[in-house]
Parts: C-alpha cells; structure tokens; sequence
C-alpha cells in the first residue's frame, strides 16, 4: 500500500487529499469493527470521522453514503435500529454545520466549484479511463486489493463483511457516473488490501503452500518498480518525458493523462512543478527595474490561482506586494477597489487590457517547454485609461455578488 505509486505521489505532493484518505481509513476501520462486533458505540465514533473528514474535503459524503446504502442492503441493517446511528448523525451534523452556514452566507461556492470542474475538467473523464486507472493508481497492491474485494463478496466465511464489499462497489459506480476523477476512490482500498492479506494468509495455510506469499511479495516490487519514476521524482524532467514516452508502449500512458483527458509528454503534477520558479523571477525582476515611485503604485495580476501562487511564494525575497486574482479563494481576497499606474499581468490573452492601457509590453515569458503553462507571458501596463478603476470596481465587486447571499439575490 504504502509504495503504490498514487499513495507515493499524493503524499510526497502532500495535498489534501492526504488528510482524506486519513479520514477513508479510519472511517473503514470503524466501519469493519461496528460490523463485526455489532457494538452501536462505533456509530458515534463515525459521526465524528464523518464531520471532521467532511472539513477537510467533500468527498468524505460518498463514503458515508455508500456504507449506509451498502448496510441497508444486507442483513446488517438492524445497525441502523438504534439510538446511536441517530446521534451518530446529529454528531456529524453538528461538526459540519459551521461550513454549511458559511457555504449558504456565502451562496454555496462548492456548487459554484464543482459547475466549473465538471465544465472544464470531469468533462474528459471517460468511464473506460477511470476503471483502468485504478489497478494502475495501486499498481503493486493490485493483487492484494482484487483479492480482498472478491473475499469480502463471495467468501462464506466473510459474509458479515460482505457490507464492505458493496460499500466499494457503490463509491466506484457513483464516481463513475458523476464523472469523478480515478483517484477520488483511493480512500477505499485500505480495507481491501487488508482483506486481501487476510485471504492469502488463509489461503497459504489451509494449502500448506507457504511460497505463496514471498512469490506475491517479490511479484509486487518486480511491479512496482516500472511505476516509481511516476510515483517519486526520481528522473530530471528531460528524463521523464523519455521515459513516460517509452513506458507509454507497455500500457503505462495512463499517468501521462492530464485533466483535457489528453496524453502528454509528463504526468500532469510534474508539468506543474516547473515554470513557476520561473514565472516568479520574470515578474521579480520586472518589478525591480520599476523606479521608487512607479513600484509604489504597482499592481500585479495572475489569471489563475497557479500564477498568483507562484508571484506569492517566489516574490517573498523580491517584496513584491500581494498579487491580485480573481481564480478560486484569491477572489475573496481580491481588494474591491483599486489606485495605480502600473500593472503587471500574467495572463495569454491582451484583450481587455490593451483597451485599458496605453502601453502593454511583454516582459517574458516561461521557456521550459514541459512545463503545463509553457510560453505563458507577462505584460507590462503603463497609462491607465477608459476609467480602468471603475472597470475593475465593477468587476470585482460582480464576482464577489456570487457568492454574497444578499448581493446575489
């Protein structure tokens, strides 16, 4: 489990998605006692997994949906005849009424997020794509996780776990038909590989065929092995690109799909992890060759929150005042007005700004031609006119209406 390339790669990225699958594992782990022993406490310590792995990230809801659905059809659904399953429910509830507050105050900006990721990346999510990506996501634990699935489905002495079984089963369909993403399953396969152990063992001792598991242990590090430079950056980028490129004959392009549901020359997260350095000493530098006066009055704009990220980590030792985007949470903390003569602006597309400038000089541009926003240029705009505070009060004070509740309505 541990050297499966998605676990190697979410965690070495150390995204949030950490946290969730956390939250999956425990939430598993409780799940698989509160059926063994059929102890209602459990429920409760679920109703907190289930508020607090809310917290972090949304996608804890399918999960405790699923394991609802999954106990009301099989014989474990006299759990759900008590007391505690209904405080279990207040209790998470409780843990996520705060965020439900602030998402109604604020007119549900997760709808809003996930109208755009449908529209712009779930879109290319194909169904053939999303299936084959899970064997390969978990590329040595594989063996184990198959094993455990159809133990826990089909096993006589599993039947009180087949509820496990059929939680899978429900997350995977229900992100296949809500177009999510491969890796949003990677919280449920824990409990399969543990099951899946838990079956081999069984298996090598009623046969008395004890090689069994150091042939599975060697065949899942000889398996691994094709996957690390996937999982780990372990090979320079111009590395990388060649051997995604040859892997990619051996039915590994698979992690060389991005989220335009295309192939390219590296995974998606590496592309990502270079031009920005980049990006930022073109801006730093940009804005260092600006007089005293003309920095005073200087702003700076990023199209996306990757660009105004970038500007905001690497323009730390260059003073650089904080960039302005109207991408995601940078939105929220976009002022509502604003006083210059000088604008910096990453963005590909001059439209709006040629209008409202005199001058726009391209300063730079990212070479690296791997990285994902290869040739993104960056403007510099002098000689504000066509009343371009008011255009940009306007703008700003449009966007942000969208999620105020009162400015919506």
């Amino acid at each position: 489990m541990i050297l499966s390339p998605a676990y190697l790669r979410i965690n070495w990225l150390f995204q949030p998605v950490s946290f969730d699958l956390v939250f999956w594992l425990l939430a598993t782990f409780f799940i698989l006692k509160l059926v063994q022993t059929e102890n209602p406490m459990y429920w409760l310590i679920l109703g907190l997994i289930w508020g607090l792995g809310f917290l972090n990230k949304y996608s804890m809801a399918f999960l405790a949906f699923a394991f609802l659905l999954a106990i009301i059809l099989t014989e474990k659904r006299k759990l759900i005849l008590s007391w505690y399953f209904l405080l279990h429910l207040l209790i998470g509830f409780l843990i996520i009424l705060p965020n439900l507050i602030w998402q109604f105050n604020h007119n549900w900006p997760v709808v809003f997020h996930m109208q755009n990721l449908r529209r712009t990346q779930l879109v290319n999510v194909q169904i053939t794509d999303f299936l084959l990506a899970q064997p390969l996501m978990t590329l040595p634990a594989a063996p184990l996780w198959i094993c455990g699935l159809l133990y826990f489905l089909f096993s006589k002495t599993a039947r009180m776990l087949r509820v496990l079984g059929i939680t899978f089963l429900i997350v995977l369909v229900m992100f296949m038909l809500l177009q999510g993403k491969p890796y949003y399953t990677l919280g449920i396969y824990f409990i399969l590989i543990a099951g899946g152990g838990v079956w081999i063992e069984k298996f090598a001792v009623k046969r008395n065929v004890s090689f069994v598991k150091p042939v599975l242990l060697v065949l899942m590090v000889l398996i691994l092995l094709p996957g690390v430079p996937f999982s780990l950056p372990v090979l320079s980028f111009d590395q990388m690109a060649i051997y995604g490129q040859e892997s990619g004959k051996f039915g590994l392009e698979g992690f060389l799909r991005w989220e335009d549901g295309q192939l390219h020359p590296l995974p998606q997260d590496y592309a990502d992890m270079t031009g920005w350095e980049e990006l930022g000493e073109i801006v730093s530098t940009t804005y260092q060759n600006l007089s005293k006066e003309e920095r005073d009055k200087c702003a700076i704009y990023g199209e996306n929150y990757g660009q105004a990220g970038a500007v905001k980590y690497f323009g730390k030792k260059a003073g650089l005042p904080e960039p302005v985007s109207f991408s995601d949470n940078f939105l929220f903390w976009a002022p509502d007005s604003v006083v210059m003569s000088i604008l910096i602006y990453i963005n590909d597309d001059t439209t709006d700004i040629a209008y409202y400038f005199g001058t726009v000089q391209e300063m730079g541009h990212i070479k690296s031609p791997l990285a994902r926003e290869s040739g993104l240029p960056v403007y510099l705009c002098r000689g504000p006119r066509n009343d371009f505070e008011q255009f940009y009060k306007d703008k700003v004070n449009n966007l942000k209406s969208n999620f105020n509740r009162r400015g919506h309505r």
